[in-house]
């Protein structure tokens, strides 16, 4: 889970700044990241 959470991060490195990237980060419950996970799966072709 770790690992998806600093692909998120490093994804969204360009739009967020350091400060909002490091709330969105303590946001991200591991069950969100869970869900997040999955959509990325689903995404994918």
């Amino acid at each position: 889970m770790p690992n998806l959470m600093m692909t998120a991060a490093m994804m969204l490195q360009p739009f967020l700044s350091a400060p909002q990237l490091i709330i969105f980060l303590n946001l991200l419950s591991r069950e969100q990241a869970l869900h997040f996970q999955m959509g990325i799966k689903m995404n994918k072709p």
